[in-house]
């Protein structure tokens, strides 16, 4: 719903603002109109982008700080939102299928050398209106009797990661559910029960038992004991645009068999059990999970239900990084939105290929505003935002050799790894990031027992 404020500049304009008068309006006098036309660039969504990245380099303070923030909560919400895609394909080969949605998403989708035989293959896939990419990439392995998985980047230093499509084994494909731009599959389920014959203090069976007064002594422990485990291991992946953290426990809101038992432990009618999160060491296109479940002494034949969430962190390149030549630019200072990098040496390693480069980078703190703090040091690691390219743009595989912070400036030491056709290092970006916390829900049903 539009406020009045943006309905009455409408009536004196003769029509609806322009994103430019709406973004104008951010630097008003009156705190009503600031926050009408916030309102309403927070309503046009993605059309209002390219005002507000202007709005960012305006010399009014006010229209500026609004700015970020609008796009910051704009371009958070279209992080978590599908990519999607519309096909009209008949008679068209697979390698060319996936071409297709490669090209109209921008979400590198590929065959994998040993699957190389389908690429000829020719396949009919048409979809009724846009279908998110994950869908698509379902629809394509139906038809093609392919599966997928994702993959990361060929190249260190580089966020082109990928949907490798491969030959599907026998049988059905991993149960799977969709959700936005987020998969999650069944990875496996497992049950344990187990008879331990194994006493669990050495030599303490021989000791006879201390007895104080008339005390009874008490009740020997069941022999042998019982250990019994029944757990599910899912994969959770996010479009290839992204790169995803889990920030805690997954949680199971409804599990029950085709008997209509609750599978929850504890069993407690309206109760939701977690999960301690595996441990993930850095944020990559996809995460592993695991989560326990109570199997009933007579079970159905099938988990009739199960439904769940897992609470993630995503981030995703911006488009308009900072860029700095090498080998021209060693020196220079290029800057955008408050943010600085400086290169501060550039030189070939004796006898290799190899090249250091000496960095320093100065973050006011509101560039961070809004990013995720579950995560490690409110950050992503460097290695998603920084891309080293040669004078043809291929990307150079690197890795950081050292780095220290005072401040909001840091400097950091790159070495270059040898590569196979690539050049010397031209020119280094260092991306800002959008970012957003979410809970990605996950449903199955008819999954087989253990």
């Amino acid at each position: 719903m539009r406020t009045g404020g943006v309905l009455l500049w409408a009536a004196l304009l003769g029509g609806s603002p322009t994103t430019d008068d709406l973004v104008a309006r951010l630097g008003s006098p009156r705190y009503a109109d600031r926050e009408a036309a916030s309102g309403e660039l927070l309503a046009r969504g993605r059309s209002a982008i390219p005002a507000l990245r202007r709005g960012e380099d305006s010399s009014d303070l006010e229209i500026r700080t609004r700015a970020e923030r609008l796009l910051e909560r704009i371009e958070g919400d279209l992080l978590v939102e599908p990519t999607l895609v519309e096909l009209d394909l008949r008679g068209v080969r697979v390698g060319e299928v996936a071409a297709r949605i490669s090209e109209r998403t921008g979400l590198k989708v590929v065959l994998d050398p040993e699957s190389s035989g389908s690429a000829g293959r020719a396949i009919d896939l048409t979809t009724d209106g846009p279908i998110p990419f994950w869908e698509a990439i379902a629809r394509l392995g139906h038809a093609a009797e392919l599966d997928s998985a994702t993959a990361p980047a060929e190249v260190a230093g580089s966020s082109e990661d990928r949907v490798v499509l491969f030959e599907r084994s026998r049988g059905p494909s991993a149960p799977t559910s969709i959700r936005g731009p987020f998969r999650t599959r069944v990875l496996g389920l497992t049950y344990q029960h187990e008879l331990n014959y194994e006493s669990r203090i050495p030599g303490a069976a021989a000791a006879d038992p201390i007895r104080i007064g008339r005390d009874a002594p008490e009740a020997e422990p069941a022999f042998p004991a019982e250990n019994r485990q029944f757990s599910i291991r899912f994969v959770l992946a996010a479009e290839p645009r992204m790169i995803l953290a889990q920030n805690g426990g997954a949680s199971i809101v409804e599990a029950r068999d085709d008997r209509g038992q609750s599978l929850l432990l504890g069993a407690r009618p309206g109760a939701t059990i977690e999960s301690a999160p595996l441990l993930e060491l850095n944020a990559s296109n996809s995460l592993r999970f695991q989560v326990d479940l109570s199997r009933p002494v007579e079970p159905g034949r099938k988990i009739a239900r199960l439904r769940g969430r897992v609470p993630v962190s995503v981030w995703s390149r911006k488009s308009d990084p900072l860029e700095a030549a090498l080998a021209d630019g060693v020196g220079r200072r290029v800057a955008k939105g408050g943010t600085r990098l400086t290169v501060d040496g550039f030189q070939p390693l004796p006898e290799t290929t190899q090249y250091r480069i000496d960095l320093t980078l100065f973050e006011p703190n509101e560039t961070r505003r809004g990013e995720p703090t579950e995560v490690g040091s409110n950050d992503v690691d460097e290695s998603f935002r920084l891309e080293i390219l040669d004078a043809r743009g291929r990307i150079i595989p690197w890795f950081l050799a050292g780095t220290t912070s005072v401040g909001n400036e840091s400097r950091m030491s790159v070495v270059t790894l040898p590569m196979r056709d690539a050049g010397a290092p031209a020119s280094i970006r260092r991306y800002q990031t959008n970012a957003r916390s979410t809970e990605v829900e996950f449903e199955f049903n008819d999954l087989p027992m253990p």
